[in-house]
């Protein structure tokens, strides 16, 4: 069976600088519940995934800039992020085709365990989270 992953892309590349981060953020989330999203998920997750991007741009903002950052709750700047992430489900052959963008837009984060492939639990430098 082809492995799956959960396909993160964020059309603006300004806010993928801890974009790594994010996806071992949500690999760990699946790790601890022993579940990992499928399609089904999608319509659900996409929009927690936004939230949670944006949340976490905002509180990078708020480190760099201070009280010069604008307030969280801009409902233009929570539109942007709606209209430019798109999440998805997708087979390893996408994250092979894509591997050579390197623009730092797309987030792949595996949607399998990789325990059994090591032997062991997996430290973070294991997970299948890449940024291409």
């Amino acid at each position: 069976m082809e492995k799956k992953y959960l396909k993160i892309t964020m059309y603006d590349n300004d806010f993928t600088s801890y974009g790594r981060e994010f996806g071992e953020y949500i690999y760990t989330m699946c790790l601890f519940e022993d579940r990992f999203f499928d399609e089904e998920d999608i319509q659900i997750i996409k929009k927690y995934i936004t939230l949670l991007w944006y949340s976490a741009s905002h509180l990078h903002g708020w480190l760099r800039f201070g009280k010069h950052f604008p307030d969280t709750t801009d409902k233009e700047n929570l539109d942007y992020f709606t209209d430019n992430v798109e999440v998805s489900i997708v087979d390893e052959k996408d994250l092979e085709e894509h591997r050579e963008y390197g623009n730092y837009e797309i987030i792949y984060v595996g949607m399998f365990d990789v325990a059994p492939e090591i032997d062991s639990f997996p430290n973070v430098e294991d997970y299948p989270v890449y940024i291409v």
